[in-house]
């Protein structure tokens, strides 16, 4: 089992934008503890502004919540999942 700072680290957090960094300005004041570092992101191959698919392809999520959009996930990122 996991648990705090461990855990943490395996949250990807999106919005309408793309993934939230700590670098990012004007978010919710609930986002910042699991924002990502950009150090982090650069050592997973990622970058400030990654999309949901390119997270999705570097990281191979077991799971992946969708908390607010209606329709849910879009087919070509849960091929991805599926097929790497």
């Amino acid at each position: 089992m996991m648990a705090g700072a461990e855990a943490k680290t395996h949250f990807f957090l999106f919005d309408k934008e793309a993934l939230i960094t700590k670098d990012r300005g004007c978010i919710d004041s609930a986002v910042p503890p699991f924002a990502k570092d950009i150090g982090q992101l650069q050592s997973l191959g990622l970058h400030e502004g990654s999309d949901l698919l390119e997270v999705v392809k570097k990281i191979k999520p077991h799971v992946r919540l969708g908390l607010s959009r209606v329709g849910g996930f879009a087919s070509n990122i849960s091929r991805s999942s599926c097929f790497g």
